[in-house]
């Protein structure tokens, strides 16, 4: 009796060990079949020129689209950061200034163009000194706030510099490095540290309700609508995962889709991202110029402007040097 006693309790610890292993294999096979199968970092900057793809990440769609791939976004304060981090293998997709790609592209940075961001964003030289009424007005002693050296903000100013000084780098000592919503900060302010703002929508609107004064507007410098914002796909995420390409051209346009169809729930998800109110982002979606397109124009024009001042060092001559096969080529 005693020996049937024994195996009793054996075969019941038996059992229990065996329905803690096999549960335990369920687990870890369920752990196992929930993990992500691969990743993708988007890196975007400041400003509603990027709207389509802030609504498309706060709408989740890549991730509807690709639910099994981890998905991280990443908000980068300049194009010279992003072209840094997609040398070092850290970032999928860029979307950035169409300047900092050029000179990225001049320099073998591993991506390639696959979409324009948007057209004509409302953009001049605002400024809050009173007495500064023109470039020629501007002292040594003056400070110019653009995002980055090189930056899409910078290439603007050295055209206008081209323009009215007759030297693209006339005011390049004047400029300071800051943030759009730094610059803008500092200008509203009245501070003397930047006195001047090379100013994208939206801040370049806000400055300008504020009663500040536009010195060089956009048009006066470069092309009626040129595209200063794009999206570019790394060359090793371009041959290794076609399929993403594909999932964030549909979120991108599943973004400019919404915010065709429904602005006013657009401008309350933009308004809370960008610190203004609903009605403000309404106004500033509703600017006549402002086009949230895939299509590209201006491209060349810049290059050839960059190339000319010596920010790069050759102009490309065709889509086929830089953009992927199917991109919508309306240069």
């Amino acid at each position: 009796m005693k020996f049937l006693s024994q195996l009793k309790v054996y075969v019941l610890a038996l059992m229990v060990t065996c329905t803690v292993l096999i549960s335990g294999c369920g687990q870890d096979d369920k752990a196992t079949s929930s993990e992500p199968k691969g990743t993708i970092h988007i890196a975007y900057q400041y400003g509603i020129g990027y709207a389509p793809a802030m609504i498309a990440k706060e709408k989740g769609y890549l991730e509807q689209l690709l639910p099994d791939v981890a998905i991280t976004w990443q908000l980068m304060n300049s194009g010279s950061t992003i072209n840094a981090a997609t040398i070092a293998g850290d970032i999928d997709f860029a979307l950035m200034g169409t300047a900092p790609f050029l000179i990225g592209i001049d320099k073998g940075v591993p991506y390639k163009l696959f979409t324009g961001m948007s057209t004509y964003m409302p953009t001049g030289l605002v400024c809050n000194d009173p007495e500064i009424k023109s470039l020629s007005d501007f002292t040594a002693e003056d400070r110019i706030a653009v995002v980055s050296y090189g930056s899409i903000q910078h290439i603007l100013l050295a055209m206008g510099a081209d323009k009215y000084l007759g030297d693209p780098h006339a005011l390049d000592t004047n400029i300071i490095g800051m943030s759009n919503p730094e610059g803008f900060a500092t200008v509203l302010a009245g501070n003397s540290e930047a006195k001047a703002q090379l100013a994208s929508v939206h801040y370049y609107l806000r400055l300008v309700e504020h009663g500040y004064h536009d010195i060089m507007p956009l048009d006066q410098v470069f092309m009626a609508e040129p595209t200063l914002l794009l999206g570019a796909i790394s060359t090793e995420t371009l041959e290794a995962h076609p399929e993403y390409l594909e999932a964030m051209r549909q979120a991108l346009e599943q973004g400019r889709t919404f915010l065709r169809e429904h602005p006013e729930e657009a401008a309350k998800i933009l308004a809370e991202i960008e610190g203004t109110t609903p009605e403000q982002m309404s106004s500033y979606l509703s600017y006549p110029t402002l086009k949230f397109t895939e299509q590209t124009q201006g491209i060349f024009a810049l290059a050839q402007f960059m190339a000319k001042a010596g920010f790069i060092s050759k102009a490309p001559t065709s889509f086929a040097d830089f953009a992927t096969t199917n991109l919508d080529q309306s240069n």
